[in-house]
């Protein structure tokens, strides 16, 4: 008797990644914390010395994914859409919207440096 090993596998990789992805937001909010109510001079002024980067990219990540999830929780429909010639709808509509989302808003944060 064969036992499928792949679902196991699916599952634990899935936990994995969202502990992973957990454990960073974690780390990243206790970093925060530490910069804006720690004592700890040196880390506030590396922090502040490039705020586009420490700032801006991960709160650019979740503002394309709480717009990506507002527009999938504000229809009963499946988010579908055209570009280029590809036709996306579901789960990978979803994910190229949120790059596409993460890619603008990196793209503005350049933009308004120059």
């Amino acid at each position: 008797m064969e036992i499928d090993f792949l679902p196991y596998a699916f599952k634990w990789f899935s936990f994995f990644t969202i502990a992973v992805l957990f454990a960073g937001i974690v780390a990243y909010g206790v970093l925060l914390l530490r910069v804006f109510f720690g004592n700890d001079v040196e880390l506030k002024a590396e922090f502040n010395r490039s705020p586009a980067h420490n700032y801006g990219l991960p709160f650019s990540a979740l503002a394309s994914f709480g717009l990506v999830s507002l527009l999938e929780k504000g229809t009963t429909e499946t988010l579908r859409f055209g570009i280029l010639g590809f036709e996306f709808e579901g789960p990978s509509a979803q994910i190229t919207l949120w790059v596409l989302c993460y890619a603008v808003f990196v793209w503005s944060m350049v933009k308004a440096r120059k």
